[in-house]
C-alpha cells in the first residue's frame, strides 16, 4: 500500500515538475502594441421588445502617455460598423458611443509576463493579463468595476486557472489560460470575448489583424473579419475623398481620386457584385442586391475605402 501511494506521490512530483518547467521555460509573447494592429469584436443587442442590432468595432493602440512617470499606450475604439438590424430602427443598441472612445492606458512587462491597464478615469494600475499564473492560482476580477461590465457567471465567483494548454497561431505556439468561469486568455491574443473589455456581455472576438496580414481569427465569426477593411478612414476623411448617392434604385459614387474597382458584399462576406470602373464616376443598379451592404472602392494606389449602406 505504500509502495502503491509512494510510487503516485513520485508520479504527480514529476508531472508538476514538468507542467512547472514548461511554463517558466516558455518563451512569452507580448501583445502587439503597433499601431498597425486592430482586434476586431463583435457586439450584439437584443431586446424582445425593441430590436435587434449587431455592430463591429475594433481596438487600436494610438500614441503613448504618460502616467505617473510611467510611459504607457493609448487604447483606443475606432470604428464603427453596422451589421445588421432587425427592426429598422438603427440606434437601438446605442453602441455610437464606442467610436473614438479613450479605452484606457496600457503596457506590459514582458520579464514578469503581465499587463497592465489604466481606466480612463483614474491614474491606478491594475493586473490586466498576468501570464506567470500556474495552475490553481487565482487572479483577481480586475474587470469588475465602473469601466468593465463583468460576465454575470463571474460576479460572485472567484477567478481560478484550471489549465494551461497551448494553440498554435501562425507557426508559433501560443499560452493559453483557461479559467473556471470566463472564456480562455490567449498569450500575445488577449480575451477571446472581448480583449480590452470595454463591453464584455454579448460580445465575441472575431480576429486581430495588422495592415496586411491576419493575425488570429475566432472560427465560429471569423467570417466577419472580412467586413473590416484592412485600412479605416476616418468619416471626416472619407466624405472629403468620396461621396455616395441613392435615390431608392440607383447608388452613385463620386470620387477625388480614380476609382480602378468596386466591390459589394452580403452580410456573409460574399462578394456579390464588382465593377472595374476605372474613372472618377460611377452608377449602378441596386435593385437586386440585399438590404445591407458593404461597398469596397479600390483606388490606383491600392488603397481602398469600405463603407457599410442600408439600401431598403
Amino acid at each position: 500500500m505504500n509502495k502503491s501511494f509512494n510510487k503516485l506521490r513520485i508520479f504527480l512530483i514529476l508531472i508538476l515538475s514538468c507542467s512547472t518547467f514548461r511554463s517558466e521555460a516558455h518563451n512569452y509573447i507580448p501583445i502587439p502594441v503597433d499601431s498597425s494592429f486592430r482586434w476586431i469584436v463583435l457586439y450584439q443587442y437584443y431586446d424582445q421588445s425593441v430590436c435587434e442590432e449587431k455592430y463591429l468595432f475594433d481596438y487600436r493602440f494610438i500614441e503613448d502617455t504618460l502616467i505617473n512617470g510611467i510611459i504607457y499606450k493609448k487604447i483606443y475604439s475606432e470604428n464603427l460598423l453596422l451589421v445588421n438590424n432587425t427592426a429598422g430602427v438603427q440606434g437601438c443598441g446605442v453602441l455610437s458611443s464606442m467610436n473614438n472612445r479613450y479605452i484606457g492606458g496600457f503596457r506590459q512587462d514582458t520579464l514578469q509576463q503581465k499587463c497592465y491597464m489604466v481606466p480612463p478615469d483614474s491614474i491606478n494600475e491594475k493586473i490586466f493579463y498576468d501570464f506567470s499564473l500556474h495552475v490553481g492560482d487565482t487572479f483577481s476580477k480586475y474587470f469588475i468595476d465602473s469601466n468593465y461590465i463583468a460576465i454575470t457567471s463571474c460576479l460572485d465567483s472567484i477567478l481560478i486557472l484550471t489549465s494551461i494548454d497551448s494553440i498554435l497561431i501562425n507557426n508559433q505556439y501560443h499560452l493559453r489560460q483557461n479559467f473556471n468561469c470566463i472564456a480562455p486568455i490567449i498569450e500575445g491574443i488577449g480575451w477571446v470575448i472581448d480583449p480590452f473589455m470595454a463591453y464584455t456581455r454579448n460580445d465575441y472576438f472575431v480576429c486581430l489583424k495588422n495592415d496586411t496580414t491576419l493575425i488570429y481569427e475566432d472560427s465560429p465569426f471569423g467570417f466577419y473579419c472580412n467586413w473590416f477593411p484592412i485600412t479605416m478612414r476616418t468619416e471626416e476623411e472619407n466624405d472629403k475623398l468620396i461621396n455616395y448617392f441613392f435615390d431608392g434604385s440607383t447608388f452613385t459614387i463620386i470620387s477625388k481620386k480614380n476609382i480602378s474597382k468596386i466591390e459589394v458584399y452580403d452580410l456573409m462576406g460574399r462578394n456579390i457584385f464588382s465593377n472595374r470602373p476605372n474613372k472618377l464616376n460611377l452608377n449602378f443598379q441596386s435593385s437586386l442586391f440585399p438590404n445591407i451592404v458593404i461597398i469596397k472602392s479600390i483606388f490606383d494606389d491600392s488603397s481602398s475605402i469600405s463603407r457599410i449602406f442600408l439600401l431598403k
